[in-house]
Order: structure tokens, then sequence, then C-alpha cells
């Protein structure tokens, strides 16, 4: 009988984030697991997206069709009963539950996790639940000891060390540090980098690339400030490198708040043909693995999302992060050593006069001086973090082959 596994976190492949950690764990895990059927909570369009990405075409689709329109105290105690046709739907049908990490454990959405752990707890008692490549924490107070009923006794990965160490304090039984499940080579990267092909005015080291967030909100109220604020550095760099080009790249197309295609296109529109002269858009949907080809290429990349950060380290190059959250810490602060490369803008003032411009000059400008330093520690210290991904992934596996030796 095959083990049935259910992935959970994928529904859209147009984060390229997202993707990128789904792709590294399906394509190393199926190979290990040949007896197994792996299920991928997203619709058609995205699991065929998944297919192209990692080659495996024997991927199914789920819905996991959680009800939206009950009342949080509600769906908290239907959950806690597992009284949910949701949670009853995946325990009859799956053996494994693995949930891909981001950021919506941390405290930054405190609200969320503890919904979501008491469906992780109730799902756990039928279902083993393993939480992969998470940020986790830290909570306080009374959050802090709802979050450690629910989750003492699932298996939580971290991919950072602030995580493990509050996972840790909180008696989490089944513990694993590890990194960003990105942090990997993606499959078949070397045929998706053909983009840059598409391109002829992309030549390596010759371009900057910059990722504006379609999440705005995350870092100001103020919107027509924040998007001001991109502008104004867009025409900071143009001057300051005239022989450049510049990407302006969407990372995340979807859902649609927050699209980064938003911000790019108001930025777009509000430039002068003069001024998007060196300017290169790129906002179709392509593949993770060709956003990390035409991040690799850039001379430094400057980024509101995260992940975009994580490829263009993991192609050994320098990436200046706009943070909004403490993942941005975790990751890249003390994962990769790297905290002099990141600008904590929120609650910031943004617009023309913005004082992040400022501090995104100097870490330009540091990035210059130290650029073949800053290149050899990145390669370092993702090979590190690359070592750490193995063993998440082998540990993943080893859970799934004990669970079904015991059951044997």
């Amino acid at each position: 009988m095959k083990t049935r596994i259910l992935i959970t976190h994928i529904s859209q492949t147009l984060n390229y984030g997202s993707a990128m950690m789904a792709l590294n764990l399906i394509s190393r895990m199926k190979p290990l697991l040949p007896n197994s059927e792996i299920y991928c909570e997203c619709d058609d369009y995205h699991l065929d997206r998944l297919k192209v990405g990692t080659g495996i075409h024997d991927l199914k689709k789920f819905d996991a069709l959680f009800n939206t329109k009950l009342t949080p105290i509600t769906k908290v105690k239907r959950y806690i009963f597992g009284n949910d046709e949701s949670i009853k739907k995946i325990t009859d049908n799956f053996d494994f539950l693995i949930v891909l990490g981001g950021d919506d454990l941390s405290e930054t959405y405190k609200k969320g996790a503890l919904l979501k752990g008491s469906v992780y707890k109730s799902i756990n008692k039928k279902c083993k639940v393993i939480l992969a490549g998470q940020s986790f924490g830290p909570f306080f107070g009374s959050t802090r000891t709802m979050i450690r009923n629910f989750y003492k006794d699932i298996s939580i990965i971290t991919r950072d060390d602030n995580s493990f160490e509050f996972s840790k304090e909180l008696g989490i039984k089944k513990l694993v540090k590890s990194r960003d499940l990105a942090m990997m080579p993606l499959p078949h990267q070397q045929e998706f980098a053909k983009i840059v092909e598409d391109y002829s005015d992309l030549h390596p080291n010759k371009y900057i690339t910059m990722v504006p967030s379609g999440l705005w909100h995350k870092y100001t109220e103020d919107k027509e400030g924040y998007i001001d604020m991109w502008k104004q550095l867009i025409k900071n760099l143009t001057k300051r490198y005239p022989e450049f080009k510049f990407v302006i790249l969407g990372h995340v197309l979807g859902p649609a708040k927050s699209d980064d295609r938003f911000v790019i296109k108001e930025i777009e529109k509000s430039m002068s043909s003069t001024e998007r002269e060196n300017l290169i858009f790129i906002t179709e949907t392509i593949q993770p693995a060709e956003a990390r080809q035409i991040l690799g290429g850039s001379f430094m990349v400057i980024t509101g999302r995260m992940h975009a950060a994580v490829s263009t380290f993991f192609m050994r190059k320098p990436a200046i992060s706009l943070a909004y959250s403490e993942k941005y810490a975790g990751v890249i602060g003390r994962g990769l050593e790297l905290p002099d490369l990141i600008v904590e803008s929120r609650n910031q003032t943004w617009g023309k006069q913005s004082p992040l411009l400022e501090e995104v000059d100097k870490k330009i400008t540091y990035v210059e001086k130290n650029y073949k330093e800053l290149t050899k520690k990145i390669d370092i210290k993702v090979a590190e973090c690359t070592a750490l991904v193995e063993d998440q992934i082998n540990f993943i596996v080893s859970e799934i082959l004990q669970c079904k030796k015991k059951s044997a």
C-alpha cells in the first residue's frame, strides 16, 4: 500500500519563493520514496507548473476546502475537537501532512499561528504533521502558552537559528535545525537558464536587479510614498551606474493582494520614456529557476522579497534586503551571517525624501568596497546552508520510512 503524502502551502506557484521550496522538496523526496503518492494543495494550473518545475509528472492535486466563513473562535472549537470536515478529509485520506514554511507561524502573524496550531494538533492525532522550513515565533505571554499546547507534539524544522532557539525553549519535542528549502539548486536549473538569452541587453554583472514588493502595507500605510521611494531609488541608481541596465523584476505575481506587478506598473507608468531608457521590466509569468537565473546574473540585487535575496545569494551574488519582518534577521542576518545587507524598513518614512534612500545608498557603497570578500563569504555560508537543507529532507524521508515500517 502506497504512503499518501499531502503537501500544503504550495497553492501559489506565482509566489516564486513558495514555489522554490516546493520544487526542491518534491524533486528530492520523490525519488527516495518511490512507493508514495504526493498530493499538492493547489489547482490544476499550479499543479502543472509544479510538474514542469520538478519534472515529476505523477503529482496529484488536493483541495483542503477549509471553511473561510466561520468566526475564528468557532474554527478553533471545531479544529480542537476534530469536528471540521476539512480536517476529517485530510486524516481519512493521508498518512503525512507536510506544511511548507514561510513566516506565517511567526510573531508577525500570531493570530493565524494560533488558528493553524489548533488545526495541526487535531490532524496530528491521526495523520503525522511535519512543519518544514519554518520561521517560528517568538510568541509571548498567553499566546506563548497556547502556542506550546498546540505545537509541542508536532515535528518542526526551523529555517533559522532564532526560530530554533525559541522552539527549543518552548519545549517542542521533535525539533530540527535547518535552513530555507530554497537554499539548494533548483531542479533543471541549467535548462531554465536559457531565459537570459531572451534579453539581449543583459550581460553578466552589467545590470542591477530590483524587486519591489507588492506587500507595501507591511512597510507603511503610505502607498504613494512607498511607490515614490522605489521610483527615486531607481533614478538614483541609473545616475550612479550610467553604463548599467536595470531589471525591475516581479517575484510574487499572486495572489492579487500581494502581486508585485501592482507596484511595478505604478512605477513604470509614472516614468518618462527617457527615465525608462535603461530599464527592463520583467513581470510576465516565468519559472522560479528562470527568476533565479536573472537574479544571479546581476552585479547586485535590491529587494523587498526575501526569497529573491535567497536566490541571489545561492547564485553567489550580494543582495540588499528591505526588511519588514523577523524572517530577514533569521534567514539572512544569522543564517548567512550577513546582517549588514539588511535595511530595517518597517515603520519608516517613505517617499522621495525617505531616509531609507540614504541607508540603501550606504549599503550599496558597502557592497562595492567589499565585493570580493562578500562573495567569498556568501559562497561559504550558502554551502553550509545547503548541507543543512539536505539534512532537513533526509529527516522528512526518514520519518516517512520509519512510520511505514511501524505500520507494516
